[in-house]
């Protein structure tokens, strides 16, 4: 099956979130 490709959100960059997913 071809699976939709999910783009991921761009997520910005800050002191309190490095790494959210």
């Amino acid at each position: 099956r071809m699976r939709k490709k999910k783009h991921k959100k761009m997520l910005r960059r800050t002191r309190h979130q490095r790494n959210s997913k």
